[in-house]
């Protein structure tokens, strides 16, 4: 969908689905002080929003348990893991 108001609606659910989450894992943060909580929050939304883009950009080729694959794993990986696949 390329309508803004799509995307930003879409980044709010995300928020609240993550809010939710991080509160029933209160040890998910490691380093709790690296970032400022709304980059790290941004962070995370925006390369799931990125991933759901592309995907839906590629007529949705993968099915969509691929597609939560690979959002699952990049969660886990750092960015210097990631970009070994570029």
């Amino acid at each position: 969908n390329g309508d803004p108001m799509f995307v930003t609606r879409f980044k709010q659910v995300l928020i609240l689905v993550f809010e939710k989450k991080i509160r029933s894992f209160p040890n998910i943060w490691q380093y709790e002080n690296t970032l400022p909580s709304d980059y790290a929050q941004e962070i995370l939304i925006s390369g799931i929003m990125g991933i759901i883009q592309l995907w839906t950009k590629k007529g949705g080729e993968e099915p969509i348990e691929q597609i939560a694959q690979i959002i699952t794993k990049t969660r886990h990986l750092s960015a210097d893991d990631i970009a070994k696949n570029i």
